[in-house]
Parts: structure tokens; C-alpha cells; sequence
């Protein structure tokens, strides 16, 4: 099997847009006859165990992110962001952990994370290559195969569950100006402390929606809720907090807005 650590092929991206109001089910969302994207509850994060929220924020940037976000990883390890896709950057980590842990599985954080995702409790997923393109596949299950289309759908299933920007990446004028970003960005990362997004973590969100909300979700009930469902309460909050503060400023004539403006303000959408 080859990994290459330079540039592999041009990256090409795929957007898939999934029906809102099928997420706000919360519904898991059915891939092909053998593979059942999981939409995750509270209930199936606290599963996880002592730091399940650092776990599952790690699990879902290792499924759902893309090469940008992860370009001072991949220009550590002699790839250029601009020149792979996300199944290729997932694959070629995979293999680097693999070898790293000595396992296929077992302390393998990828693996984990596509047996939470999309396998069985006895998943043991392995890295082949067939006809020069890199293929997944359960060894205990055979029939669950996922190859670059398939990922593609992964990815932005779970990217459009947790919310994830699907802008596209910014362009840079020159190749020296993009080296000494990532370059800089590296630096950066060496002084920079873990606990810097602690305020957009699982526990404070699901305090957010729980004390901030009118009452409807509670601890006593919020395991059952979907990750979606969670965002969304979260994202409606904002909104509607956004709404209030400028509403009020407006009824005190501190701002004017138009008839228009305000036939466009609106929070629950």
C-alpha cells in the first residue's frame, strides 16, 4: 500500500444538503443498505464516559473536517492542504495513527470514531487500496465498504449536524504567503492552551439550552435529545437574544429601522 507525503491529487469538493427538517428529527440517516449513519443523542455522548465531550468534539473533526482546518497537521507531516481531499487527509491519518499504536482498532481514536459514526460494537476497521484509491472496510462486517463518495456524504452529514461552516476555504495569493501562514498558524499552536473553546463545549451549550430556554428541555429529559436538536436550540437562543436586544433598542429610539427591516427580522428562522 502506498501513502504518499507530497502532493496527491487535485482536491475536489462535494456538497450534499440534508432536508432540515428530516435532522430535526433526529433520525439516523440511512448511507446504502449496509451503512446507517448514527445521529447521536446526549445520551449516546455520555456513553462515552469521563471527558465524552473532548472525545466526541475530537471524533467529529476527525470525520467531519476538512483539509483547511487541519493544514498545520497535514504541512507537518509533508502535505499540502491545497492538493488533497477529506478522504484522503482521514486515510493517510489513519495509517500514521495505525502505525503510531501498533493497532488496527483498539487505540486507534479514527477507527473509534467510524465505529461510533457508522459501525458495530465489534467493528475493526483496516486501510486498503484498490486501483490506486484508498478504500475502508469492516473486516468484521465485510459488507460495510466505504470509499471517497461514500465519505464524502460522512462528511457533510456530520458537519451539517454539529453545525460546521460549509464555506469555502479563503485562497491564498501566493504559495510563500500560504507557507508562512501555516508556518505561523504551527507557531501559534505550540503556546496556544487547550481550554481556548471551552465556552462552545457540550457541557456549555446544554447549560445554555437548559437555563436559557423556556423550560421545555430539562436534565431530567435532555439525553434523548439529537446533537441537531441541540445546535438548533442553541443557534434559536442566540437569535432570539440577537432579536430582543435590537428590538428593545429600537422601541427606545436608539436605532430606526424601516418597515422592511423589521418585516425581516426574525428569529425563528
Amino acid at each position: 500500500m502506498k501513502f504518499q507525503n507530497g502532493a496527491m491529487i487535485a482536491k475536489t469538493m462535494a456538497v450534499f444538503n440534508f432536508d432540515s427538517t428530516f435532522l430535526l428529527s433526529g433520525r439516523n440517516y440511512t448511507l446504502d443498505e449496509h451503512i446507517t449513519l448514527k445521529h447521536p443523542k446526549l445520551i449516546d455522548i455520555f456513553n462515552l464516559g469521563e471527558n465524552c465531550d473532548r472525545l466526541y468534539a475530537s471524533m467529529v473533526n476527525i470525520v467531519a473536517s476538512n483539509p483547511f482546518e487541519n493544514k498545520a497537521m497535514l504541512w507537518n507531516i509533508g502535505i499540502d492542504y491545497e492538493k488533497v481531499d477529506e478522504f484522503q487527509v482521514f486515510c493517510n491519518m489513519f495509517h500514521y495513527t495505525c502505525e503510531a499504536c501498533k493497532d488496527t482498532s483498539i487505540n486507534n481514536l479514527y477507527a473509534l470514531a467510524l465505529s461510533f459514526f457508522i459501525g458495530k460494537e465489534d467493528s475493526f476497521f483496516c486501510l486498503t487500496e484498490n486501483d490506486g484509491e484508498f478504500l475502508l472496510y469492516d473486516v468484521n462486517h465485510p459488507e460495510i465498504v466505504i470509499d471517497k463518495n461514500k465519505f464524502s456524504i460522512i462528511n457533510s452529514f456530520y458537519r451539517t449536524l454539529n453545525f460546521m461552516s460549509n464555506e469555502e476555504p479563503p485562497k491564498f495569493s501566493s504559495e510563500a504567503f500560504k507557507r508562512e501562514f501555516i508556518e505561523d498558524e504551527i507557531e501559534e499552536m505550540k503556546f496556544k492552551s487547550n481550554d481556548n473553546n471551552d465556552k462552545y463545549m457540550l457541557n456549555n451549550i446544554i447549560s445554555a439550552v437548559v437555563f436559557g430556554g423556556e423550560g421545555s428541555v430539562s436534565f431530567s429529559n435532555m439525553e434523548n435529545l439529537s446533537i441537531y436538536q441541540l445546535y438548533n436550540a442553541y443557534m434559536k437562543l442566540r437569535k432570539k437574544a440577537e432579536y430582543n436586544t435590537l428590538m428593545s433598542a429600537y422601541y427606545e429610539g436608539n436605532i430606526k429601522l424601516s418597515s422592511s427591516e423589521k418585516d425581516q427580522l426574525c428569529w425563528w428562522t
